[in-house]
């Protein structure tokens, strides 16, 4: 993450996604923060402070994108050096155009997603079927085998194989996949909910000072 943020090493356009999700635990990263105290820091004033200072560095070279295609194609075009990205849309441009694109894993953010059934639904028997289904080894197993994003079963990710449709063998993709979890941001969502009012202020706050509100639309 430090390199995403030396133009002078490393020089060109960087992208980011316009949501205070992320940027604030990549800038304290390139501090040399360790993992595990990045949430305790940015709980303070100071953590906050430190981590726009770091943003302010690469402002004049930002590119804010708002749809999950824009990353892999200014990539692939040569708009931008560096970008945040989801790692599905850079494994589809690799595999289906060959774009030169190269996934570093170091600092990426953690997150899940959960099945839940809605109260009072007149469906829950077949919700609570298709639960079992979608967490069984062999179905977490078949989706890795489709899109690279990674199974939460341990079970699940020894039974990945190769893309349905390219060959491609996946467990180098997925973000689960042993040698990318070292570096990772378990993303603390208790923090989350607890500063979504402030991230959301300081963030546009941010953005108005320079009149930046309206970012880089494409």
């Amino acid at each position: 993450m430090a390199d995403f943020f030396d133009l002078e090493r490393f020089p060109g356009k960087r992208a980011l996604r316009r949501v205070p999700v992320g940027l604030m635990e990549w800038a304290l990263l390139s501090y040399q923060v360790p993992r595990q105290q990045l949430y305790n820091l940015l709980s303070t004033e100071r953590g906050f402070d430190l981590a726009f200072r770091r943003l302010d560095q690469i402002r004049p070279d930002l590119r804010w994108w708002t749809s999950g295609d824009q990353p892999a194609r200014w990539l692939e075009d040569g708009e931008v050096a560096m970008a945040s990205g989801f790692n599905g849309r850079f494994f589809h441009a690799q595999v289906t155009r060959g774009a030169p694109i190269t996934v570093i894993w170091d600092g990426q953010l953690l997150d899940y997603n959960s099945w839940a059934i809605l109260r009072g639904s007149d469906q829950v028997d077949e919700a609570h079927r298709f639960i079992r289904h979608a967490t069984r080894t062999e179905a977490m197993a078949a989706l890795a085998n489709r899109i690279s994003y990674g199974p939460t079963r341990y079970s699940a990710q020894r039974r990945v194989g190769r893309h349905r449709a390219s060959g491609v063998a996946m467990a180098p993709h997925l973000p689960t996949a042993p040698s990318h979890l070292s570096g990772a941001i378990d993303r603390d969502h208790d923090w989350y909910a607890r500063t979504a009012g402030l991230r959301a202020r300081r963030f546009e706050a941010w953005l108005k000072r320079d009149g930046e509100a309206q970012g880089d639309a494409d």
